[in-house]
């Protein structure tokens, strides 16, 4: 069972910076409210990439076709657990329905 519903929505942390380093198969993330600098597997990356404001529901479908496109699967607890270290690590954060964040 996943922490989030369905309608709870995630965007990059205010300041947040990503830079794709795909030669070398990572993205660097940067965050400049507890400032480090983290190296995001594909699958951190997607979902870094993927947090634009939409609902989890929205990004599941979307990170499981493009997981489905590689030929492997995805389901929710895998795209929780995701979210949540990027919210741990001060790269993604929630936002509610009117747009506020640090619900």
């Amino acid at each position: 069972m996943s922490a989030f519903s369905p309608t709870d929505c995630f965007r990059l942390e205010p300041g947040v910076r990503l830079r794709p380093v795909p030669e070398l198969g990572h993205c660097l993330a940067y965050t400049p409210a507890r400032p480090a600098l983290h190296r995001l597997n594909p699958s951190a990356w997607l979902l870094a990439e993927l947090a634009d404001g939409g609902s989890f529901e929205a990004i599941a479908t979307e990170y499981g076709h493009a997981v489905a496109e590689l030929g492997g699967q995805a389901d929710l607890p895998d795209v929780a657990a995701g979210l949540a270290s990027l919210i741990d690590l001060g790269i993604v954060g929630r936002v509610d329905t009117h747009g506020k964040e640090g619900v």
